[in-house]
């Protein structure tokens, strides 16, 4: 995902969330890289899809634990902040939501961000352009989907960040300096 690859990465994140269902970063992150087919009627046949790992002719196997938007409430696109981030947030922040995994966020007034993820001691990172505006902090790599979260402070030095739309019991990721 993080070389725009992201098929190939949906790809993967779609066997994370069928074989760890209580992983719910990954099961929003496939959720992110899946594109939304038109409505189709109820008794059309399943599509198909080609994913690395399956044999092609088969239904897609669907996400363990991501919810498809309801009729009732048709999926709407948020419309997106554009100011800058607030100087209380431009900096380095560190994230550790595993023992093995680190993430480095670090924004600048700029409007620019770099999100680096330490995994096992495999790095990768992207870069983009960062928003704020209401609480809402999105981070918009030129190649890939924005990640839109709400930021909760809880002092000077540390605050949450939840994507939006996520379950109630996501517990986000707790950045701090």
């Amino acid at each position: 995902m993080t070389m725009g690859d992201n098929n190939n990465a949906a790809a993967l994140f779609q066997e994370v969330v069928a074989l760890q269902p209580q992983d719910r970063l990954s099961a929003q992150l496939l959720d992110a890289l899946t594109p939304r087919p038109p409505a189709e009627p109820a008794e059309s046949p399943p599509q198909t899809e080609a994913v690395p790992g399956q044999s092609s002719g088969k239904p897609a196997a669907a996400p363990a634990q991501v919810q498809p938007p309801s009729e009732a409430q048709p999926a709407v696109a948020p419309v997106l902040p554009s100011n800058p981030v607030p100087a209380k947030l431009v900096g380095s922040w560190t994230a550790k939501p595993v023992p093995v995994v680190t993430i480095t966020l670090t924004l600048d007034k700029e409007k620019s961000f770099t999100w680096k993820v330490v995994d096992r001691g495999q790095s990768r990172e992207f870069r983009g352009e960062a928003t704020f505006d209401n609480e809402t902090l999105v981070l918009a790599p030129p190649d890939q989907p924005p990640m839109a979260g709400k930021v909760t402070w809880k002092d000077d030095g540390q605050f949450e960040y939840k994507a939006l739309g996520a379950p109630v019991a996501d517990p986000g990721l707790n950045f701090s300096k």
